[in-house]
């Protein structure tokens, strides 16, 4: 037998073809500001089986529209079950972090600041003074329109591959000119500056100047120099050096192939008599 509360009439009435308790019209826990509340289910058993917690929603699934479960045993797992096209969201409604943990650490974390995602094992988004790498063993990525930044350090071995299938070619010609687009670039060293404004004088680095590649090779330049969002703060501009690559192999080509010309005509001159 089993007892229905009807929470509009408040009406108890025995139902005998079921077992339980049933509440109608919804049902509150209520206890002192210092007490603790719970709602427990299975609370003593000694069995196998399972515990669930559902949600209907209405009659087009009338077992659960969404189910909170812990599967039996001192070790049993928990499961979060979800029907329907709609969205499942995990959310803290306020300023509080969204957080994952596991074995008493923390594993996960969705800061409220929308700082990114960040792991405690050392993936995360680091902050401003160490966003190009300088940080410890961290791995970064970040979307902060209309910047797209990542940061890798104390990698021991990574792989990074481009698309490069010929299905996704049209109108493939030879490149040409990269002898000259080559010999047009300026490498430099320099001190790099973090979005802070600070400089790290402790580091030289080497590389290009962004807005000086784009007048070379626009292709692999993003952004414009001294571009600014609509707050005014900076649009920092990017290279995609490996989209250098095909330039430097053909410059490449073309110098062997002239070394070869070369010593070809030194070969001919010192034959003659």
């Amino acid at each position: 037998m089993s007892i229905v509360l009807d929470g509009t009439t408040g009406v108890t009435t025995p139902d005998l073809n079921s077992d339980g308790l049933s509440v109608q019209g919804g049902a509150s826990l209520l206890g002192a500001t210092t007490e603790v509340v719970a709602l427990e289910v299975g609370l003593g058993r000694t069995g196998s089986g399972d515990s669930y917690v559902d949600l209907i929603g209405d009659t087009t699934y009338s077992d659960f529209g969404a189910r909170f479960i812990r599967a039996g045993g001192a070790d049993g797992s928990t499961n979060i079950l979800h029907r329907g096209a709609g969205d499942l969201t995990i959310a803290s409604q306020d300023t509080g972090n969204l957080i994952l943990s596991g074995n008493g650490s923390e594993r996960l974390k969705f800061p409220s600041d929308g700082g990114g995602l960040r792991y405690g094992g050392g993936f995360g988004y680091p902050n401003v003074a160490t966003i190009f790498g300088r940080g410890n063993n961290q791995i970064g990525f970040t979307w902060n329109s209309p910047n797209l930044y990542g940061t890798v350090d104390s990698v021991v071995e990574m792989v990074i591959g481009n698309v490069s299938d010929y299905r996704l070619k049209e109108n493939v010609e030879a490149l040409s000119g990269s002898v000259d687009a080559i010999m047009a670039l300026r490498p430099v060293a320099y001190n790099p500056v973090s979005f802070d404004g600070s400089v790290d004088m402790g580091v030289t680095e080497v590389g290009l100047i962004a807005h000086e590649v784009q007048a070379i090779r626009p292709s692999v330049v993003t952004g414009e120099k001294d571009g600014t969002n609509d707050a005014g703060d900076p649009r920092w501009q990017s290279v995609n050096y490996a989209g250098l690559v095909p330039d430097l192999i053909a410059a490449l080509q073309e110098a062997l192939q002239n070394i070869t010309e070369l010593k070809d005509r030194v070969a001919a001159l010192e034959t003659k008599p």
